[in-house]
């Protein structure tokens, strides 16, 4: 007899081997019931070696979650998980998709910090002057949240101080 699990994570998967069964363990790439995927899951974690290996594969790299209309690159944007972030725009991750609040991945890399994601977002042709529902700009979360250095990088690229 066989045994067949399937997982939506990277997870290890405990199984108890009992005689006379072979085991395959599958891996699944479709979403989960909240249109989550294992990208998703792996961008948010930072885990790089997931990424770089579900990028391997026919993965939709901007699959939107059904909850919050996320992608991978605004989960890993939002995390500041840089080297994610790299990744997947080297792969074609569309820099402008927002969440279901137009909230985009530069908003939230402004919004919490993240110098390092912001700067590499404006090389890929992140738009500052993009709002969120409530008239919101990354520059005024960046002032908002005290990040200094975010805000610095945000003008210098174009951003209206008077938005």
């Amino acid at each position: 007899q066989e045994v067949y699990i399937a997982t939506f994570s990277t997870k290890p998967v405990s199984v108890f081997f009992y005689p006379h069964f072979s085991l395959s363990v599958y891996h699944c790439v479709s979403p989960s019931p909240q249109g989550r995927t294992e990208l998703h899951d792996a961008a948010e974690r930072g885990d790089v070696e997931a990424v770089e290996r579900l990028l391997s594969t026919s993965v939709n790299i901007n699959s939107r979650t059904e909850d919050e209309g996320d992608t991978a690159l605004l989960l890993a944007s939002h995390r500041g998980h840089v080297e994610v972030v790299r990744l997947l725009l080297k792969a074609g991750a569309a820099v402008f998709i927002p969440d279901k609040c137009c909230r985009t991945p530069l908003y939230w890399a402004s919004f919490y910090g993240h110098r390092a994601v912001v700067e590499l977002l404006l090389e890929n042709g992140a738009d500052v002057s993009i709002c969120s529902e409530n008239g919101l700009s990354p520059l005024y979360v960046a002032s908002q949240e005290g990040h200094t250095e975010v805000v610095d990088v945000l003008v210098k690229a174009g951003a209206d101080v008077n938005q």
